[in-house]
């Protein structure tokens, strides 16, 4: 198996990448090649790419993480890697070797890993080999039955809602049901 890790999609086959996506129930935005150049034009982000490809030239395994600082005031004591959706991969060897050149990386404090899906024992097993907590969702749900959008609005904390109207500003992105 040979190992990527860089910075550049180009570095990538885009083929191999789309047909990973395409063979895994488990992909998401946060492994798309879109994604991924939109971290390349931020300012603040560096991505990192990690592909995993067999003697075939195959990508088996892919994960994408933003490398950022979350001060800019100590950049050397706060700076993360956050993978905003677990790795895909084809097979449990494949898993194996990603995580470990990702725990290799210099991710400054730590590497977080988020998924959309509970992990396997077998996954589990191999994240918390290398060190890994696992611990459940923080996720928030709203309930939109019988709401307004309106009623909808005041749910969301005040911090989200600027943020909201911020990305709707600065990107053009229309928020809608």
């Amino acid at each position: 198996m040979m190992i990527q890790i860089c910075d550049d999609v180009n570095q990538i086959d885009l083929y191999q990448w789309s047909k990973l996506l395409e063979k895994s129930v488990k992909a998401s935005f946060f492994h798309s090649y879109g994604y991924c150049k939109a971290l390349i034009e931020s300012k603040e982000i560096m991505p990192v790419i990690i592909a995993v490809e067999n003697e075939q030239k195959e990508i088996t395994a892919l994960t994408i993480g933003e490398l950022a600082n979350e001060s800019k005031r100590v950049p050397f004591l706060s700076k993360r890697l956050l993978i905003l959706d677990a790795p895909l991969y084809e097979d449990i060897e494949s898993l194996l070797y990603l995580v470990r050149h990702l725990k290799k990386i210099n991710a400054g404090l730590f590497v977080q890993i988020r998924t959309f899906f509970p992990f396997s024992e077998n996954e589990q097993s191999v994240y918390m080999k290398f060190g890994f907590v696992l611990s459940d969702h923080l996720n928030a749900y709203i309930s939109l039955t019988n709401k307004t959008n309106d009623t909808i609005w005041t749910l969301l904390k005040k911090d989200k809602r600027k943020g909201i109207k911020k990305a709707e500003e600065k990107f053009n992105i229309d928020v809608r049901e």
